[in-house]
């Protein structure tokens, strides 16, 4: 665990410099900014003491001077500090936007199994709760924290030029009460790590009820998951009470820290002046420049809290951050004047130890040939797609495209190449315009257009009041599941991939809806080399082979005719799916 929190520390301390690094030039300015600024905050304790000085001794045409040079001191205090927040909200802002930039192109690089292996609502809260808990640190407290450092160093460099004595034993019960606050602040930040990752959860409860409300309803669960979540909720609360139960035992280290110095050093500093070691004037710039060395450490527990909550808090963002990408490398082959357009050669796939998902798979296809896949759900149907569009970092199988391993390829080359329709159609929550053009970069209005009148989707698209500015709603609830299907058909058209990959997008739609989509992926499917998951054998019956899966598994492949002549499995397929119709 001791390793895991090195590990943790060393890893946030490491992006945190990498995000410093570019603005090192304006940090720098802001620390020497900032230095000119807290030392005139304490040239005015001296200041107070030749104002006190001068004052006992009646010299009216010096005090006056002073009271000038104090105006115009502050002044140009004024100034310098509002130059040095300037600074500092330049550094952190920009900063920060970096860290929310970078965080996100590096999310959108991740593989897909990482995806599908965490909970979408935590990797929400470690971007926005996590993230908005470390941006008001750096934006209010990290400047607050380096000034009074700052201030306690120059401060207590005067006060000992003043009287070393003094300074000695004003602060000489300092030690033991800081050895206390540490002892008692030690579990903070690991409590703060435990309350974000059970908000994680719980912010990943919230998101499931909102995308499956309608399921919820229906199964009567609300009250089964409210309890779930409730159980993260108090998680959360339990261990922020534990926090607040160790700021409870270090507040009254807070008042002995205020009060205790402040009180010695008057007592102690009235002896001294009685025996002539030090002036009237000095005490009270001493005792003036004391709250400068109390305040710090009369508040560093609750500095040392916020620190560690906004640690505990980016250093889970950070984690993703440690993540490995998708590859970069490899290369962009030439797609033409090759025989076979895709071939898997006896390939065997596991997502565990535990189950093989393929088991020796083996198939080829050419180019402008089309190839089906049935099977009972669980097969390694959809796992052939992943493996296709290079969703799984070092994979070995022996997948070619084009003639060459999936692993050789550049990943953005080797998409480019494959246009998907899904069974279920995501769409964006922007207008359907921008929908459609996001399956080409730059592309046209007239090649949207054309690109929908294909897919049969122009005629609906311009029946809703804003045409193809009309936004799509989250989820794409405010069309129905073939319009849907046809905007993502446009898209697949638009991208005018030479490889199509359709996981049967008819197979959830009533007649109506299919025969306009069956249509669409009738032209889309024209001279493409194509590969279909098929739910409806129906729609195969004319494609150049068809492979029969089973627990991963190659059980039967031919045409339809072969398959109904000679297979058992493919046969009693149909005959159930014809019966059933």
């Amino acid at each position: 665990m001791k390793n895991r929190k090195n590990y943790s520390t060393n890893i946030t301390f490491n992006y945190i410099g990498r995000f410093v690094k570019p603005y090192r030039f304006i940090f720098s300015l802001f620390l020497l900014v900032a230095f000119i600024s807290m030392a005139i905050e304490v040239l005015q304790a001296y200041f107070v003491r030749n104002l006190v000085d001068i004052a006992l001794s009646e010299k009216r045409q010096e005090l006056v001077y002073l009271i000038i040079i104090i105006a115009a001191t502050i002044t140009i205090g004024f100034f310098i500090q509002y130059m040095n927040r300037l600074l500092y909200g330049y550094f952190s802002g920009k900063m920060l936007r970096d860290i929310r930039s970078f965080g996100l192109n590096h999310l959108i690089k991740l593989p897909t199994t990482y995806f599908q292996n965490n909970h979408s609502g935590d990797i929400i809260s470690r971007f926005t709760t996590d993230l908005s808990t470390f941006e008001t640190y750096m934006e209010n407290e990290v400047y607050n924290i380096f000034s009074q450092i700052v201030l306690f160093v120059v401060a207590t460099i005067y006060m000992a030029i003043i009287s070393t004595k003094l300074l000695i034993v004003s602060i000489m019960f300092t030690p033991v009460t800081l050895v206390l606050i540490c002892i008692f602040g030690k579990n903070i930040g690991i409590y703060s790590r435990r309350t974000q990752e059970y908000i994680g959860r719980a912010t990943a409860k919230i998101k499931d009820v909102i995308n499956g409300i309608s399921m919820v309803k229906m199964c009567n669960i609300e009250e089964h998951l409210y309890e779930k979540y409730e159980e993260d909720i108090n998680g959360a609360l339990e261990n922020r009470l534990k926090n607040v139960n160790i700021s409870v035992y270090m507040s009254p280290l807070q008042v002995i820290l205020r009060m205790l110095p402040s009180v010695i050093c008057i007592i102690y500093g009235s002896y001294l002046v009685i025996n002539n070691d030090i002036t009237t004037g000095q005490l009270i710039s001493f005792t003036f420049l004391l709250s400068y060395i109390v305040w710090p450490l009369a508040f560093l527990p609750d500095m040392i809290t916020g620190t560690k909550n906004a640690f505990g808090a980016v250093t889970r963002l950070f984690d993703i951050f440690e993540l490995d990408t998708e590859r970069v490398s490899g290369e962009a082959y030439s797609c033409s004047d090759k025989e076979a357009v895709m071939e898997f050669n006896k390939v065997n796939f596991s997502y565990s130890s535990k189950k093989i998902t393929l088991k020796d798979i083996s198939f080829k296809i050419g180019s402008g040939k089309k190839l089906a896949i049935v099977g009972a759900s669980g097969s390694g149907k959809s796992t052939i797609f992943k493996l296709l569009c290079g969703f799984f970092n070092n994979i070995e199988a022996h997948v070619y495209v084009y003639g060459e391993l999936i692993k050789d390829w550049n990943l953005e080359a080797l998409r480019s190449q494959i246009a998907f329709v899904a069974q279920e159609t995501f769409l964006f929550p922007l207008t359907i315009y921008e929908n459609i053009s996001y399956g080409k970069k730059g592309a046209s209005k007239e090649e949207v257009v054309n690109a929908a009148k294909v897919a049969n989707a122009h005629e609906f698209i311009m029946s809703l009041p804003n045409g193809y500015n009309t936004v799509i709603t989250e989820g794409g609830l405010n069309l129905s599941g073939g319009q849907r299907q046809r905007i993502g058909i446009a898209r697949a058209i638009i991208k005018d991939s030479p490889i199509i990959l359709l996981d049967e997008p008819t197979s959830a739609l009533d007649n109506e809806s299919e025969k306009f989509i069956q249509e669409a992926l009738d032209r889309v499917m024209k001279n493409k080399t194509v590969i279909i998951i098929a739910h409806r054998l129906s729609t195969i019956r004319n494609v150049d082979e068809i492979l029969v899966l089973d627990n991963g598994e190659v059980i039967e492949k031919g045409t339809h005719e072969q398959l109904m002549k000679n297979a058992f499995a493919y046969k009693a397929l149909f005959q159930k799916q014809f019966l059933a119709n």
